[in-house]
């Protein structure tokens, strides 16, 4: 059954997760920031089915203090994309450097806290003792195919989209039914992410503005395509979980 499948990956994602927080203790980098946080990505999604099969395994405190770790995480993985950018573009990255540094010292303070590396041990637990049916994916590949099924024509709603793929992503990682197509459409909608956020943080510039445009042409045209990848991978994910 894929639902062992899916155990034996929540496991192995609670392992990697608390050895890159090991490491991200020892010292700080952008690509152990990155990958913390794609870890904890998803570790969530594996928490959303066993919301949708009523088995939660962490506490509302737990929960918040996680989706807030995250966050930070995020913000600091935000702006090290903004100053990228903006030495690619030859750009000022002084005021970005110093918020970097203000973001970095937060993250380095919240990590060497006790909490998250609590909150991973309550993980690891469940992942070991669950009941194999907790992580049934049925509940989640509905809802997911529910909202991938909507209509997406604004900006808001493709970066909704992009969150929706890497779930659809993460959802058949753990299952052993990976689609490669799903990456590089998440790509593309990243990229025009990452541009927004850039001007948001940043503020307007000709050079990458007109790239923005650009990008979200490209993520426009690619939208329905990415969307019938995503529900084929889902139909796929479906019939997996349905076998025996």
């Amino acid at each position: 059954m894929k639902s062992a499948v899916l155990k034996e990956y929540f496991g192995e994602q609670v392992r990697r997760c608390q050895e890159t927080l090991g490491k991200l203790r020892e010292r700080t980098t952008k690509k152990r920031i990155y990958k913390l946080r794609v870890g904890l990505r998803r570790l969530r999604t594996i928490l959303e089915v066993l919301d949708r099969n009523r088995a939660p395994v962490l506490s509302e405190e737990q929960r918040l203090e996680l989706a807030k770790i995250w966050k930070e995480l995020g913000y600091l993985r935000d702006v090290d994309v903004a100053i990228a950018l903006a030495k690619k573009f030859d750009l000022d990255r002084k005021e970005l450097k110093r918020k970097r540094e203000g973001l970095r010292k937060g993250v380095e303070k919240v990590l060497q806290k006790r909490t998250l590396g609590e909150i991973l041990q309550t993980l690891s637990a469940a992942a070991r003792e669950l009941d194999e049916a907790a992580l049934e994916p049925k509940g989640l590949i509905k809802k997911l195919e529910q909202k991938v099924s909507g209509g997406f024509n604004h900006l808001k709603e493709l970066h909704d989209l992009r969150i929706l793929i890497k779930k659809v992503r993460y959802l058949s990682e753990g299952m052993g039914l990976l689609e490669p197509k799903l990456k590089r459409y998440q790509d593309v909608l990243g990229k025009l992410n990452d541009l927004d956020l850039f001007l948001e943080l940043h503020g307007p510039h000709p050079a990458v503005e007109l790239r923005r445009k650009s990008q979200f042409i490209k993520a426009f045209k690619d939208m329905p395509s990415a969307r019938k990848q995503a529900l084929e991978t889902l139909k796929a994910l479906k019939a997996a979980a349905a076998s025996k």
